[in-house]
């Protein structure tokens, strides 16, 4: 076993001296004798001390050094953006810093079992292969590198090698956030090992190069983000600017922060006389709503759309299609977005519509009320005269033979019949009652009818005030509920049937339930299509007067039928609209 340095000199300096002593010597060469180990000693121990020193010394500097670089790698890598070029400085310093001939930056696939060269120095096409190679051949080696964060040493066959001599590798992993995504690599062409140090130095600019990567590819994420909403600003702007629809933005305090041109051109200003105004422009009672619709959005981020009337400076009117919207900042409401369709012409075609299928729906009832009432003044009385004089004929022929007389009572009875389905007619076209005692005696009445006629139990339920209303709401209401009691009888084989009138100061809601056999509820577009005329008729009607019908039903569940119509005093005229004597006239 190798003795220590220091033990070595001492057992020397004991030798001498004895050597010195047997010799005979004066006391002071005696004296000197017996110091001369402890010199010894001390200078081994002050040898070994400078050894120590310098090795000191060089290990310090040799960390200087490495800092050195891993400063120059960091400013580099701070102020590069572009990742290609952080690359290229990363392979240049681990040259350089490992002080050897070439280095690489492969980056590996998700599966690992790729690799794609990234920049070198020093390193040609076929040496990059030879590495390629020999790093996916040595998958163990890297999967403990990049589990422990160590360099793995390696060297390559001398027949691999360009230069037919061995070439000695350092690997290490560049992992971020747990994930080997390459490797670093650097290679000397001599026979050598490398130093701890420099393979800590390695896996200290392997954590730099992948930071810096990082860092490139999120400033280039950034800058794509910024590129993509400064396109999107563009875009934005320029349909605010362009785009025929009005679009103007409120702030909470109501004054205009932004408009378009297209909102500007309506009002008859410029832009820069309406913003920071308020919306003076905005008319009628939609007004209210548009204000309602912004306290809902003050609770509900939903945005909704309603009808707006717009009045220029010129006193030209415009009705807009408004959807309004919210516009937040962390959260926050702080103003709001009004974009409206110019839909003047399409709601005054579509009034006169209304108005017209108004005009045509009250022409068809009056039609209905004149025929019903010729049938019930002019033919069944026609008939009941017949009848009269058929029995008077009858009863003054006392010596008829019974075959005359069988063919006047079968006349007769025939007669009667036809009398009875007059009356019928009449009824269906146009009951009386309807014009005499109005919408609920005349309900009450057909469920009677129906009860009787077709077995099927009905009942009829009233909450509110008891009372007449406008011919147009009772007319309507009335032939919707007809409609429906005739789909009872068709369609779902019920055994009973329910209606129900709930009357307010504002709406009559009536509705009608069964418990049959239900349906498959068509959307109500597809009502005509799919050819339910009846169902689409009464939304229709309910719909010339502002109101509305619903049908729920499901197979197996009955039908519920459900009409809404808004009361009014006066007139029953379509708003925008010319009176119906008007009109006719």
């Amino acid at each position: 076993m190798a003795k220590d340095p220091q033990l070595k000199a001492t057992e020397a300096g004991q030798a001498s001296a004895v050597s010195k002593t047997g010799a005979g010597g004066s006391p002071a060469g005696h004296i000197a004798a017996e110091a001369a180990p402890e010199l010894a000693v001390l200078e081994a121990q002050l040898d070994h001390a400078r050894q120590k020193l310098r090795s000191q010394i060089r290990r310090t500097m040799e960390l200087e050094k490495q800092l050195l670089i891993l400063s120059e790698l960091s400013a580099a890598m701070t102020t590069v953006r572009d990742i290609r070029m952080v690359l290229d400085n990363a392979a240049e310093l681990v040259r350089v810093a490992m002080r050897v001939e070439t280095s690489a930056i492969f980056s590996l696939d998700l599966g690992g079992r790729s690799l794609s060269l990234e920049a070198s120095r020093g390193l040609s096409p076929r040496l990059a292969e030879v590495f390629v190679g020999m790093i996916l051949a040595e998958e163990p080696a890297l999967a403990k590198a990049a589990r422990e964060g160590t360099v793995v040493d390696r060297v390559l066959p001398s027949d691999s090698h360009p230069t037919g001599t061995p070439g000695y590798v350092a690997l290490a992993p560049l992992a971020l956030r747990g994930t080997v995504w390459g490797v670093l690599c650097s290679s000397s062409h001599h026979h050598r090992s490398f130093e701890p140090g420099q393979n800590e130095l390695l896996v200290a600019i392997g954590n730099q190069v992948s930071i810096a990567v990082e860092n490139a590819r999120l400033y280039q994420s950034q800058i794509g983000v910024l590129r993509e909403l400064k396109q999107s600003e563009e875009r934005y702007r320029g349909l605010f600017e362009n785009t025929l629809d009005a679009i103007w933005i409120v702030g909470t305090d109501k004054r205009l922060l932004d408009a378009n041109a297209s909102l500007a051109r309506m009002v008859g200003a410029t832009r820069e006389e309406i913003i920071g105004e308020g919306e003076s422009f905005l008319t009628g009672p939609e007004k209210e709503v548009a204000e309602k619709a912004r306290q809902r959005l003050l609770k509900d981020l939903a945005g909704e759309s309603y009808d707006q009337r717009v009045t220029s400076r010129q006193g030209r009117e415009y009705v807009l299609k408004v959807t309004t919207t919210a516009l937040t900042d962390d959260g926050r409401i702080v103003a709001f977005q009004h974009i409206g369709k110019d839909v003047t012409q399409e709601r005054r075609m579509h009034d006169n519509l209304r108005y017209y299928l108004q005009a045509i729906t009250r022409a068809q009832e009056d039609e209905r009320l004149r025929i019903a009432r010729e049938l019930h003044d002019s033919t069944a009385q026609t008939l009941i005269a017949v009848l009269h004089r058929i029995g008077t004929y009858r009863e003054d022929r006392l010596h008829l033979t019974m075959s005359d007389s069988r063919f006047l009572w079968t006349l007769q009875a025939d007669i009667k019949s036809a009398l009875q389905e007059v009356r019928h007619f009449a009824r269906d076209l146009r009951p009386a009652i309807l014009d005499d005692l109005g919408l609920l005696s005349a309900v009450e009445w057909l469920l009677e009818e129906h009860e009787k006629n077709h077995k099927i139990k009905a009942r009829m339920r009233v909450s509110g005030e008891k009372r007449r209303f406008l011919p147009e709401v009772e007319t309507t209401l009335f032939r919707i509920i007809q409609e429906a009691l005739n789909n009872v009888i068709r369609h779902s084989r019920a055994t009973q049937v329910k209606v129900n009138f709930d009357l307010d100061a504002e709406e009559v809601r009536v509705t009608v339930q069964d418990n049959g056999v239900g349906f498959e509820v068509s959307e109500p577009d597809d009502l005509l299509r799919s050819g339910k005329l009846g169902l689409a008729g009464m939304s229709e009607r309910a719909q010339l007067l502002g109101g509305t019908v619903t049908i729920t039903s499901k197979p197996g569940e009955g039908t519920v039928i459900t009409g809404i119509l808004p009361i009014v005093e006066g007139p029953y005229v379509l708003p925008g609209t010319p009176g119906l004597e008007d009109q006719a006239g």
